[in-house]
């Protein structure tokens, strides 16, 4: 008897309603836990499969719907935001060296690398052209871990 009461109350669609308000909240905890989007996109797929649950929709549909809609709004998500997260230029104290001299140390030659020396600290170089060893240099950019530079003219 208590198994069949057990089998009735998991197919109720009050159970399924409780189950993706529980899947929200824990989603929209852990979003606002984080300082990062990481489940937004799992409140949106709950919120559409509590609705579901509530009209009645089998429980196969509703996970196939939450995991659909979950990945849907992820790749939105991912693709319209994808500038802003991956694009996003880290400032760093080096970036100061950028416009400055910099002592050629080894030899650069286009399509390979050398060293240079400015503020004390030993950096790998690359350049367009090629730079003798104790010439001076400008950095352009830094590429990495390694000092894009012009011969300084």
């Amino acid at each position: 008897m208590l198994n069949i009461l057990a089998d009735t109350f998991f197919e109720t669609r009050i159970f399924w309603i409780i189950v993706w308000l529980v899947v929200f909240v824990a989603a929209l905890g852990t979003e606002l836990a984080t300082e990062q989007l990481v489940s937004v996109w799992f409140c949106v797929g709950a919120v559409v499969s509590g609705i579901l649950a509530a009209c009645k929709v089998g429980f196969i549909i509703q996970i196939i719907v939450f995991v659909s809609v979950s990945a849907v709004i992820l790749v939105i998500a991912k693709t319209t935001f994808a500038k802003n997260l991956n694009g996003r230029n880290q400032k760093t104290n080096y970036d100061a060296i950028i416009g400055e001299e910099i002592l050629i140390t080894e030899k650069v030659v286009p399509k390979s690398i050398g060293a240079g020396k400015v503020r004390d600290v030993v950096w790998t170089v690359v350049s367009d052209s090629e730079i003798e060893a104790g010439e001076f240099a400008v950095v352009k950019e830094i590429r990495g871990n390694k000092l894009v530079v012009e011969k300084k003219t």
